[in-house]
């Protein structure tokens, strides 16, 4: 069992405000023994912020996790999700890019990266890489999205 199990028991349960009550002191710090791994406590914190909706909460919170253990790749696939929310694809892209400087083969990374480009309107780039995912669920929506891009393409008579 690990200093966590008790925090994810709860989220599971649907306590997300009693997780960071756990987790967060009213200061803002990370309590104990949570302190002892950070980048995991801002995560998790993050995550709880972002499952009560309050993202821009939970970006800090991702953005603190990543500032913990800069090669982070879910962190910043968390923060790009947290811009994508916000309408900012821009700064999604530039955080899914990161993550690829990491991790070059993952491919959440680059069916999200093709989706910040398809919201930017830069289709050709995102038929790019939605052709690169590779498996599962991601690998379908992938496919399904490269073939909206190319309808939008046609639309502008491209």
């Amino acid at each position: 069992m690990t200093t966590f199990d008790h925090l994810y028991k709860l989220s599971s349960k649907g306590h997300h405000r009693e997780v960071l009550d756990i987790l967060i002191s009213p200061s803002g710090r990370v309590r104990r023994p949570y302190s002892l791994d950070l980048n995991h406590a801002w995560y998790v914190a993050g995550d709880e912020l972002y499952s009560l909706g309050d993202i821009k909460r939970a970006m800090m919170a991702f953005k603190k996790a990543l500032a913990h253990s800069r090669g982070d790749v879910a962190a910043m696939m968390a923060i790009a999700n947290c811009y994508s929310d916000l309408g900012n694809p821009r700064m999604a892209a530039f955080y899914l890019l990161k993550g690829l400087s990491v991790d070059n083969k993952n491919s959440d990374l680059k069916y999200n990266l093709g989706n910040a480009y398809f919201d930017l309107g830069e289709y050709e780039k995102a038929i790019a890489e939605y052709s690169q995912v590779e498996g599962g669920r991601a690998a379908r929506l992938a496919r399904k999205n490269a073939k909206r891009a190319v309808q939008k393409m046609k639309d502008r008579g491209v």
